[in-house]
């Protein structure tokens, strides 16, 4: 699909600047860094993190009204249409049996909210073990 090469490194590169972002503010925090600095920087990274949470966010939507689609159709009153109108709604749930999501070929399987919930959680872990690492 054309939309996967532009979608690919986008969601990609967000993913990688989230994890980055936060493990270094972290970071930053644990040293002795100024505080303005620190504030700084801490500002972009909760910027990176909503933006990651709000296309996760605008994802996770799309593919549940995909996934929704089917049962809209199924109650409508399709049935007694036209055969061409009968054949465009078939093709329709044919369709709808694989829900559209947004992801990274091999990467990124689908870009969601639980995706991003499990980014920011495995960030933190990494953190933590930098932390036990460096305290050491």
């Amino acid at each position: 699909m054309q939309s996967d090469y532009f979608i690919s490194p986008i969601v990609v590169k967000s993913t990688i600047a989230v994890c980055v972002y936060m493990i270094t503010c972290s970071l930053l925090f644990l040293k002795d860094v100024p505080l303005l600095q620190a504030t700084q920087f801490c500002c972009v990274t909760i910027l990176s993190v909503m933006r990651l949470l709000v296309c996760s966010s605008v994802a996770q939507a799309m593919t549940d009204a995909s996934s929704n689609l089917i049962s809209f159709i199924s109650l409508s009153s399709w049935l007694g249409s036209s055969s061409e109108m009968r054949k465009n709604v078939l093709f329709v749930i044919q369709r709808c049996q694989k829900p559209i999501t947004v992801s990274a070929s091999g990467i990124v399987p689908a870009l969601s909210l639980p995706f991003c919930g499990f980014v920011i959680y495995k960030t933190f872990s990494y953190f933590m073990t930098l932390r036990a690492i460096l305290k050491v």
